[in-house]
């Protein structure tokens, strides 16, 4: 009996397993009929976007498309069809069209398709419509000769002009790509690729600024005895510094000293600052300094005051004192 009883769980397990395996079988059927119906389904164009010169509301326009054809599909391209709608899914012609752009487009260039015809104006391409019903400015189709396999080829594109915007400001509309891989006097008929981009118009945002008339200007003394002196603070440098040699003069703030001594002037020799102090001089320089945003430049223009019981040329508020004195200022 124990035996008996075996054979029989046997007995049940291979049938069971009979019964699994037709099950299997019978369900491995019904993927094999969708993915052979698969095959024929139209492929989505990636990386596809598309760019307007311009998005102001009434104003024409040219679209630039710009996709990659899948890897592994191994199809041709005969044609292309754009169609403007308000609604991307909407069906073919049934939208209101209320945002699309208005004109008659034609396209204006190419690029990035591997066949031998590259030229979109050498009457490869021809202008129509495909879908029955569609209107000039919300249909184009594109037709071409080359059946090369545009198979994984990146950035391809086409520009459509003769288009105008919209006049309302922050309106969307879609454009749909249908390729195919055959045509037939401007009837295309078997689709291969499709993909939807969209655009918009937009309001103009109106930025504005002004410029502020910046100057400064000083004039005061230095003891640096170089007129091309360099004004940074490399080390070893011979930077403009203050007249008692405590700062860098990076601006008019550090400008501090009031007065250039020429020392002793006779008729023996001219007198150039620095004047050492020897000959009554205080070794320093004069020096200008001005700073502006002016486009045309700065004229800097300097007054000589005039002593009138002498007639000398004198500093603004001295006294002349006479050639007895080292600090005459006459």
């Amino acid at each position: 009996m124990h035996i008996q009883n075996t054979r029989a769980v046997t007995a049940a397990r291979k049938s069971a397993l009979w019964t699994a395996a037709a099950v299997i079988a019978g369900v491995g059927l019904v993927p094999m009929l969708f993915v052979n119906s698969a095959s024929a389904a139209t492929v989505q164009l990636i990386n596809r976007s598309a760019s307007v010169s311009n998005a102001t509301p009434g104003t024409p326009f040219d679209i630039t498309f710009q996709f990659d054809t899948p890897a592994n599909n191994d199809e041709d391209v005969e044609a292309i069809e754009f169609e403007f709608v308000d609604d991307p899914l909407a069906a073919y012609n049934s939208n209101t069209l209320a945002n699309t752009p208005t004109g008659t487009p034609t396209w204006s260039a190419q690029s990035g398709w591997v066949g031998s015809v590259q030229d979109f104006a050498d009457d490869s391409f021809t202008p129509g419509r495909n879908q029955s019903g569609g209107t000039a400015n919300n249909q184009l189709l594109v037709t071409r000769t080359d059946t090369t396999d545009e198979d994984a080829t990146a950035n391809k594109q086409i520009t459509l002009t003769g288009l105008t915007h919209d006049t309302d400001a922050n309106t969307t509309f879609y454009v749909r790509m249908r390729l195919y891989n055959s045509n037939t006097t401007q009837n295309a008929t078997t689709l291969v690729y499709e993909g939807t981009v969209a655009q918009s118009t937009s309001q103009t945002l109106n930025v504005s600024a002004r410029v502020q008339e910046r100057l400064a200007f000083c004039v005061g003394a230095t003891i640096t005895n170089d007129a091309t002196a360099d004004k940074t603070t490399t080390p070893g440098g011979d930077e403009l510094r203050n007249s008692d040699d405590t700062a860098d003069i990076d601006d008019c703030a550090d400008v501090d000293g009031t007065n250039v001594n020429l020392g002793v002037v006779d008729n023996s020799q001219v007198n150039t600052s620095p004047v050492a102090d020897t000959r009554g001089g205080n070794i320093t320089n004069g020096l200008a300094m001005v700073n502006t945003n002016a486009v045309n430049g700065t004229v800097v223009s300097y007054a000589a005051l005039q002593e009138t019981a002498s007639g000398s040329l004198k500093v603004d508020g001295s006294s002349c004192v006479g050639p007895a004195s080292l600090v005459d200022q006459c």
